[in-house]
């Protein structure tokens, strides 16, 4: 678990026992989107190299 879940989150956690859906959700964004652009650039790439 991050350190910062003891901090300012620390009601969440005591109060819900889980991680709340929004935060859950924004977390699950923040770490696909790089993947996504990162996947679509290959994607681009590849497509661009075989139209040639």
């Amino acid at each position: 678990m991050p350190s910062t879940a003891e901090g300012e989150g620390s009601d969440n956690w005591e109060a819900g026992g889980s991680v709340p859906f929004g935060e859950l959700v924004w977390r699950g964004f923040a770490l696909s989107l790089p993947l996504i652009l990162v996947l679509g650039a290959i994607a681009i790439a590849i497509l661009y190299s075989l139209r040639k």
